[in-house]
C-alpha cells in the first residue's frame, strides 16, 4: 500500500521545526483532542493510493505519484532558493513554477472532496431533469419508452407522487459513484487553464518581519475572491481582482495579483500583513494546519471559527451555482 504525498515533503521541509530538519508541528482537526504535535515531515499529508490508476491492462500504476516525486519537486527546490535571495525568475522558469503551484491547487483531497461533489449536483441535476419529465403529461409516455428499452425498467410503475419524491429525495436518494480517474484526468485539464494564467499575472514575494513566521496547511494554495461587499477567501483562482496566497517557506509567502503588469516585486511584510495571510491560509485548511512553532500555530488553531469548513462553504457554493443552472 503506496503512501502518496499530497504536499510535498521538500516543500514541507521550509516549515520544519527550528531544532530538527525532518519535523513540523502539525494539528488534525479530525483528531483534535491530541492538540498540537510534532510530526515527521514523512508522515505529514499522505493518503493510500491517492494517485494509483488503474490502467487499461487491468493493472495499477504508481507512475503519477512517481512523476510528481522526481519532476515537480526538484524544480520547486531550485526557483524557491532563487526567490528566497530575491531573484526574479527567467519566462521559463516562471512557467515551471506556475505549472507547480497549479497542480498543487488540484493535487489535494480537498479538491478531490470539491470535485466529486460538484460532479454529484451535475449529475442529480440532470437525472431530475429526466425525472420531470415523467410528470410532464405529454412528455410521460416517450420518455418511458426510452428509459424501458435503454435500462429494462418500466417507469410506469411509479405514480408522479413517487417520481416527485425522487427528484426532491424523500423517496430516494440516488448515490454516484465519481472514479478517481475522472478527478485526475479533470485535474490535469484545469492545470493547464490555471497555470498559463498565472504566468501572465504580477508575482510578488513577502518576507515574515522579525519575530514573525508564515504558516502553511493540507491546502497550501490559497485565495481572496472579491465580492461586492469586500474580499472572502473561498474558490475563484481565475476570478478577476483574486489575490492567490502560496507560502514558500516560514520567512516568505508568494502572492499572486492580476491587478499589476505581469513581472516580480519582492517586499518585507509587517507584522499585520503577516497576520492577514496566515489567517487567509488558517481558513483554507481542510483538515490540517502545519507551522514551524507549536506556540504559533496553536494560536492559529484558536483563532478557526467552530464548525468553519472552507470546502463545505465552497461546495455549498457551487451547489447553488449547479442549481441556478451556470453549469448546463
Amino acid at each position: 500500500m503506496a503512501q502518496h504525498h499530497f504536499v510535498p515533503q521538500t516543500y514541507l521541509r521550509g516549515f520544519a521545526t527550528d531544532d530538527d530538519s525532518e519535523r513540523v508541528y502539525f494539528y488534525d482537526r479530525r483528531i483534535a483532542n491530541k492538540g498540537v504535535t510534532k510530526r515527521l515531515i514523512q508522515d505529514v499529508c499522505s493518503q493510500n493510493n491517492l494517485y494509483r490508476l488503474l490502467m487499461d491492462d487491468g493493472k495499477y500504476k504508481d507512475d503519477l505519484e512517481q512523476d510528481f516525486a522526481t519532476i515537480a519537486e526538484p524544480t520547486f527546490k531550485e526557483i524557491v532558493v532563487k526567490l528566497l535571495d530575491c531573484e526574479p525568475l527567467s519566462p521559463e522558469e516562471k512557467s515551471e513554477f506556475a505549472a507547480y503551484i497549479s497542480l498543487q491547487i488540484i493535487r489535494t483531497p480537498a479538491s478531490r472532496e470539491m470535485y466529486n461533489a460538484m460532479s454529484t449536483e451535475i449529475m442529480n441535476r440532470a437525472a431530475n431533469k429526466q425525472w420531470e419529465k415523467l410528470l410532464d403529461d405529454q412528455e410521460r409516455q416517450r420518455v418511458m419508452s426510452e428509459v424501458k428499452e435503454e435500462t429494462g425498467f418500466d417507469t410506469g410503475v411509479l405514480t408522479k407522487e413517487d417520481i416527485q419524491g425522487i427528484i426532491d429525495g424523500t423517496k430516494f436518494k440516488t448515490t454516484w459513484t465519481i472514479p478517481k480517474e475522472n478527478w485526475l484526468k479533470h485535474t490535469m485539464e484545469t492545470m493547464g487553464m490555471i497555470f498559463r494564467a498565472f504566468e501572465r499575472m504580477h508575482w510578488r514575494v513577502y518576507f515574515a518581519a522579525p519575530g514573525t513566521a508564515f504558516i502553511t496547511s493540507d491546502n497550501p494554495v490559497s485565495v481572496l475572491v472579491p465580492k461586492p461587499d469586500g474580499f472572502y477567501v473561498g474558490s475563484g483562482f481565475l476570478n478577476r481582482g483574486s489575490i492567490r496566497f502560496f507560502p514558500l517557506a516560514k520567512n516568505a509567502c508568494l502572492t499572486i495579483t492580476d491587478n499589476e503588469p505581469s513581472g516580480f516585486s519582492f517586499a518585507d511584510a509587517n507584522k499585520r500583513r503577516v497576520q492577514q495571510i496566515n489567517n487567509v491560509t488558517a481558513l483554507s485548511h481542510h483538515k490540517i494546519i502545519i507551522s514551524h512553532s507549536p506556540q504559533l500555530l496553536a494560536r492559529w488553531v484558536k483563532r478557526i471559527p467552530d464548525g468553519f469548513s472552507l470546502t463545505e462553504a465552497v461546495k455549498d457554493y457551487q451547489a447553488q451555482d449547479i442549481l441556478m443552472g451556470k453549469y448546463d
